[in-house]
């Protein structure tokens, strides 16, 4: 014996003179649905803000003291973390290691803190090619905001 499945037909909606109307006998799937599409464009909206709020507050300040500290250094690598902790890697315009630059590093470590972003910044002495640059981390797994 064969049955039947009854479709449900799509919710009707209507803007009268500006306003939203919808028939009371699909009032709920409408607001089941609204609820369903509003959380989805929620969570885009979140995570263009985590992206503009990561690239505000942490990659263009990082970047700033990258050119600030030119001098010092020759690249900057961010990793994608395994924890909450976001590893920064400086690479140092030298081979030997800067001690002062190290002290700076500290204090950025220190700032990024002060606005909730957990950073552990690490000097590596001059490599000028990735295969130098595995020794230290994964260079496919990093992002290079300066050099």
């Amino acid at each position: 014996m064969a049955s039947t499945i009854t479709r449900r037909e799509p919710v009707r909606i209507h803007f009268r003179d500006g306003e939203l109307v919808v028939t009371p006998k699909d009032q709920d799937i409408f607001f089941i649905s609204a609820e369903k599409a509003i959380e989805a464009c929620r969570n885009v909206i979140k995570q263009e803000e985590r992206v503009a709020k990561f690239t505000e507050e942490l990659i263009s300040p990082l970047v700033n003291w990258c050119e600030d500290h030119k001098e010092q250094i020759s690249g900057c690598f961010v990793l994608i973390p395994d924890s909450a902790v976001l590893p920064v890697f400086i690479v140092g315009a030298n081979e030997r290691y800067d001690f002062k630059l190290t002290e700076q590093l500290s204090e950025l470590a220190f700032r990024f803190e002060q606005h909730g972003w957990s950073v552990h910044a690490s000097q590596i002495p001059r490599c000028d090619d990735s295969e130098h640059l595995c020794a230290y981390f994964s260079p496919e797994r990093a992002l290079q905001v300066y050099g």
